[in-house]
């Protein structure tokens, strides 16, 4: 333990003396910590989103006004459904949402009514981000016209499934990356200074020194 301790405080002084070894073991991974866990995000924002609303009655028109509220998509409305396909044909939209004739009436008659989601497949992480997304937005919308549907003869489904969140219940991207970033940063900078310590020996010429010196390869590691 002696040698180990001798070797600690001769690296201490070594590093205090290197100012590009403090910026490596201070500055890099605070820098990296911010950028890679407060400015990177993997979440999917500002989807250019077609719609067509054929039916155009309130209960569409809070469909689109929930879609562009939840702060995913920028919405851009088409009159006619060939203006859709034309817009994700020619790159100006990510997915395309038809809501048809009758949702309004088949919604209050308890009637299955079909919403259509199209995706353009070119990239395939952000069509199935946006659809599940789409997908959440709708069924809360559904969620709550049932709830707030006093009196009326239409009931909802018997068996619901409640998702729940454990442990970061806003599913919040930073909490979830900091803390692995943090404990990666710290794995590679460790063996980074390790490395780094043992390419300084060599060319300030004393790795013989250390040759000679009675100290075992894994004390030195």
């Amino acid at each position: 333990m002696q040698r180990i301790a001798a070797l600690v405080k001769k690296e201490f002084k070594q590093i205090r003396r290197d100012r590009a070894m403090l910026a490596i073991i201070f500055i890099m991974p605070v820098v990296q910590l911010i950028l890679l866990g407060y400015v990177i995000s993997s979440e999917v924002r500002n989807i250019a989103l077609a719609v067509v609303d054929q039916d155009r009655s309130a209960a569409t028109r809070q469909v689109i006004a929930r879609i562009d509220h939840s702060g995913y998509f920028n919405i851009h409305r088409v009159d006619r459904y060939l203006s859709l396909l034309q817009e994700i044909d020619q790159n100006r939209a990510t997915v395309g949402l038809v809501l048809p004739h009758g949702l309004d009436k088949n919604s209050q008659q308890g009637r299955e009514t079909m919403v259509q989601i199209l995706l353009d497949g070119q990239d395939s992480n952000t069509g199935i981000i946006a659809l599940g997304y789409l997908s959440a937005i709708l069924q809360d919308y559904i969620r709550e016209r049932f709830a707030t549907a006093a009196g009326a003869a239409i009931q909802p489904p018997v068996l619901t499934a409640e998702t729940q969140y454990w442990f970061n219940a806003d599913l919040d991207y930073s909490d979830y990356m900091v803390p692995g970033i943090a404990a990666l940063l710290l794995t590679i900078v460790t063996s980074l200074l390790s490395a780094m310590g043992l390419v300084r020996e060599r060319e300030i010429g004393t790795l013989e020194q250390l040759l000679v010196t009675p100290i075992k390869k894994h004390e030195l590691l």
